[in-house]
């Protein structure tokens, strides 16, 4: 039975070395061209000869020739050579060459105010065959990117426990507070404005819905569970009717909202509760188009996003980093960034 190949074999390099020595009749000369010491063309051969249970190279012969296991062996180890070769080739200017597909998948909540100016500006920027854009929520763009059903994330969940990953801030945004117009609501009590009015929810199995529900239990406030919608514009759909409140983001407000005259967006009271939205890849796939993305995503933030802001929501303030990235606040309302933003923070910009 044969023994079974040293795993620390380096097939590739040992067979460079068998195959270059027998053309040229000398480990030295191989060494050479190779620009390796003789010592190490010897130690490939070697370790090529064990793995296989055979003598390659008649090394009493000057120039080296191979013995009949070798010649059996060059053939074969040549054309594999020559496929690896046209691998390598075929792959080192893989930047030049155009890409054929780009998958995209982009938060609900964003996917109308970025995705049309990104795909243009990478149809006329970037040699990209096709763009497909995928909208939804973050916990099924997570499921697409872990079985590489899709290439780059524009998301609210920064997957940090996944180490092999890209990320680049865009926007950190406070959530706010949507009621009809004309609710009963005094500043600051949301209790009474639950007795007044139905809380309507996002889907509790959605990140944005656990994360309200959890702001909610720690200031106390325990409010029935009548309705949850798994799309913001249900959601912002339903308080424009004027049966119900929620809490919600900037950017949802913006998606959602069809009659600004039905509604009020008002600042969550203290403490307040905030998302951070991310590209996310993984790492080192992408030629530097997640880096590009980021950025085309931070531009349409600050171009298009803060300007409807400043139109319909005159209590936050938006603050461009020196990255680039837009921090939106509420003065009347600081925020209180919970733990979820600042290990993010900190993960991104380390």
């Amino acid at each position: 039975m044969a023994k079974p190949p040293d795993r620390n074999l380096d097939l590739v390099r040992a067979l460079e070395c068998f195959v270059t020595t027998l053309k040229v009749g000398s480990m030295s000369e191989t060494a050479r061209k190779l620009g390796i010491t003789q010592s190490a063309v010897s130690q490939q051969i070697n370790n090529l000869e064990k793995a296989l249970g055979a003598q390659l190279v008649d090394r009493m012969l000057r120039p080296l020739r191979p013995t009949s296991d070798g010649m059996q062996l060059f053939s074969q180890a040549e054309a594999l050579l020559e496929g690896a070769n046209r691998i390598l080739s075929s792959t080192r200017n893989l930047s030049e060459r155009p890409m054929p597909l780009l998958r995209l998948s982009v938060l609900s909540s964003l996917s109308g105010i970025l995705s049309p100016s990104i795909v243009q500006t990478l149809h006329e920027q970037l040699p990209i065959d096709k763009v497909v854009v995928a909208s939804g929520l973050a916990h099924t763009h997570r499921k697409a990117l872990l079985n590489r059903e899709t290439d780059i994330l524009i998301t609210s969940d920064p997957l940090l426990e996944i180490d092999s990953l890209e990320r680049h801030e865009i926007l950190l945004e406070p959530f706010v507070l949507l009621v009809p117009m004309g609710a009963p609501y005094t500043p600051g009590d949301l209790r009474s404005l639950g007795k007044a009015l139905p809380l309507v929810r996002y889907h509790s199995e959605s990140p944005i819905g656990n994360r309200i529900e959890v702001h909610l239990r720690r200031q106390g406030i325990e409010l029935p569970h009548w309705c949850e919608f798994d799309n913001a514009d249900s959601v912002v759909g339903m308080v424009t009717s004027g049966k119900a409140w929620t809490v919600t983001s900037p950017l949802h407000v913006l998606q959602g909202v069809r009659d600004w005259s039905k509604l009020q967006c008002l600042p969550l009271p203290r403490p307040g509760l905030s998302r951070l939205t991310v590209v996310v890849s993984r790492r080192g796939e992408l030629r530097g188009l997640t880096f590009r993305i980021a950025e085309l995503a931070k531009a349409v933030v600050r171009e298009t996003v803060v300007p409807m802001i400043a139109e319909h929501m005159p209590f936050l303030q938006a603050e461009t980093k020196t990255n680039g990235v837009v921090h939106l606040t509420s003065p009347t309302a600081p925020q209180q960034f919970p733990p979820y933003e600042q290990k993010a923070a900190a993960k991104i910009s380390g």
